[in-house]
């Protein structure tokens, strides 16, 4: 006997490829307000009998269909026809919805359903903007650039002007000002400041702009980083087993904004001024800002207890980071230890158990209820 949790996930799943095998185009139509706008908008669906048009929400008695061609080519006609005042400023959402085989629009089953959403984005009165500051990751030999995007929702053209400060923690290591910027009414607009990252150290910084629009001033601020081609040593095996091969682990990470496509580390195992082993590791690609792991073997099969040197060089781009570390050289371990993180069996050990008792609880509860 199928329980009802199950039986109900079934039907639910049979009915998916019916819910979403009906198209509309356009997805989505954007209506500046005008007093006594008119428009025809053309929409095409699928070619279907019994296919159901209707239009449902806020301003719906300003927007009707004028021609319905959908069982013939797939095609309908919706014309708008706005007054010459709506009370409510902002977004005002309708739908114009499509159903095939359905007489209501509120039916969930059975038929397939899909709408496409109208906004009629009336003026706030007097200045009102929707506001955004980006600043892409750039590296030190690029332009970088501020951008303030302005959405002008409010009633009249505006002129908006910015000054963006620069920090690095909390100091401010740089200004810059924009020249007056005039934005249109209903449309959006960019304030772009260039700055030369070759200024500053390479690093994360703060960009904090103030814009001002109107009567208005408003506070903006984003996270970025001035990249330089660098690739550092963060991490590498410290201990190894005498008179075996070992592998070598060795953790870089990238501060260049851009893919390096190429790297790779000789290292050198002294014992003092006595060189006791050299090799390469294979060649690997490291992500913009990211950190990749190079792996080799040292054949120390010579090598007994003691302390020793290892020194690390990484190749890159026609450039070089260098690194030297003190490694022990042990018998009796179970296996190589590295500054990165081992297993922890017992915590992986509970977290299976519970995720059991989970499923086993899940069990007895659909048995109860079927």
């Amino acid at each position: 006997m199928i329980s009802r949790p199950i039986a109900a996930l079934i039907i639910f799943l049979s009915l998916l490829p019916v819910c979403f095998s009906i198209r509309i185009s356009p997805d989505s139509i954007l209506i500046p307000f005008e007093p006594g706008f008119e428009k025809e908008y053309p929409f095409i669906t699928d070619k279907a009998q019994n296919t159901v048009v209707s239009i449902e929400g806020p301003l719906s008695q300003y927007v009707s269909i004028v021609s319905n061609t959908i069982s013939t080519d797939g095609r309908f006609v919706v014309k708008a026809t706005l007054p010459d005042q709506i009370e409510t400023p902002g977004d005002n959402v309708l739908f114009v919805s499509v159903m095939e085989g359905g007489k209501d629009a509120s039916m969930m089953g059975g038929v397939a359903a899909i709408r496409t959403p109208m906004v009629v984005r009336v003026p706030y009165p007097g200045s009102y903007a929707n506001l955004g500051l980006s600043v892409a990751n750039v590296n030190n030999n690029e332009t970088g650039y501020f951008t303030i995007s302005i959405d002008n929702r409010g009633d009249h053209n505006e002129t908006a002007k910015a000054i963006v400060d620069l920090l690095s923690g909390t100091s401010v290591v740089g200004s810059y000002t924009s020249p007056d910027t005039m934005i249109p009414q209903g449309s959006i607009g960019q304030i772009v400041i260039p700055f030369d990252p070759s200024q500053y150290t390479p690093g994360p910084y703060k960009a904090v702009a103030d814009v001002t629009y109107g009567n208005k001033t408003q506070k903006l601020g984003v996270d970025f980083f001035i990249g330089s081609l660098r690739l550092d040593i963060v991490g590498y095996s410290t201990t190894f087993r005498p008179h075996k091969i070992n592998k070598v682990d060795i953790q870089s990470e990238s501060r260049w904004n851009s893919p390096i496509k190429i790297a790779y580390a000789d290292v050198t195992m002294r014992n003092g001024s006595q060189t006791l082993n050299q090799f390469k590791t294979p060649s690997i690609s490291v992500p913009p800002l990211g950190k990749a792991l190079l792996q080799g073997y040292w054949d120390a099969s010579g090598v007994g207890e003691g302390n020793y040197t290892m020194e690390m060089v990484l190749n890159y781009d026609d450039m070089k980071t260098t690194g030297s570390a003190q490694i022990t050289v042990i018998e009796g371990q179970a296996e190589e230890k590295s500054l990165f993180a081992q297993v922890n069996w017992t915590i992986v050990g509970l977290a299976a158990a519970v995720i059991l008792l989970i499923l086993l609880n899940l069990i007895v509860l659909f048995r109860r209820r079927a």
